[in-house]
């Protein structure tokens, strides 16, 4: 249960030349408590608290190769803790790709194809204890590694390729393989953990039709898929 009292969002954005600086800071005013348990001894009784909810701080990059295309970058710091300070480079979606006519390809950390099918649906802007990640994550939305946290289906994945075709019409469609770099890492256990993930959507207006799939390969350190 939670009351936001009260919510402040700045956004800034400064350009020069082809490389962009932007950044959002989100911070709330918060009465929470939590109550119903299966141990009695764990609820929370009620406080307050001062959050900060998706802040971020980034570096966008182009540089025209002709023929319509480009390259792109994206380095964008996540946990920009403006209520208790401190931060992580490169802690949310960062990649380097390329782009034209023919859609999208990029190398790096993003959010899934799955994440990004019903984002735009939350009225919380997927932000604040009110967001859908609360509800519907399934785990964890920190970035983590392919051997763990295996229920976590609102993602940012590491070591990820993908691409996306560009929009026909309010349709489009993305793909994405998440790395098996931790292959056998999982101690004594074989392993070869790795993750796909697509999405197909159509937006126009104020409709909004989707369609995702993903699938978790021998995470949390087993050799079972999940």
């Amino acid at each position: 249960l939670a009351l936001a009292v009260a919510a402040v969002t700045g956004t800034a954005q400064a350009q020069s030349g082809p490389v962009t600086l932007y950044g959002t800071l989100y911070i709330d005013f918060e009465t929470v408590r939590g109550t119903g348990g299966t141990v009695p001894a764990n609820d929370l009784p009620t406080r307050n608290r001062v959050s900060s909810n998706s802040s971020n701080f980034g570096l966008r990059g182009t540089e025209k190769l002709g023929g319509g295309n480009e390259a792109w970058f994206q380095l964008e710091s996540g946990s920009v803790a403006i209520d208790v300070g401190g931060g992580a480079l490169a802690g949310r979606n960062s990649a380097v790709g390329l782009r034209g006519e023919w859609g999208t390809v990029f190398l790096g950390q993003w959010d899934t194809p799955y994440k990004n099918a019903t984002s735009n649906l939350d009225p919380f802007g997927n932000t604040s204890i009110s967001g859908y990640t609360n509800i519907m994550g399934g785990g964890t939305t920190a970035t983590s590694a392919n051997a763990t946290s295996r229920q976590g289906f609102d993602r940012r994945q590491r070591n990820v390729i993908q691409y996306w075709t560009p929009e026909f019409n309010g349709f489009n469609v993305r793909l994405s393989y998440s790395a098996n770099e931790e292959k056998n890492s999982c101690g004594t256990v074989a392993c070869n953990p790795s993750q796909i993930s697509a999405s197909a959507a159509y937006r126009k207006g104020e409709l909004t039709v989707s369609t995702a799939y993903e699938r978790h390969d021998q995470y949390a350190n087993s050799a079972t898929a999940f």
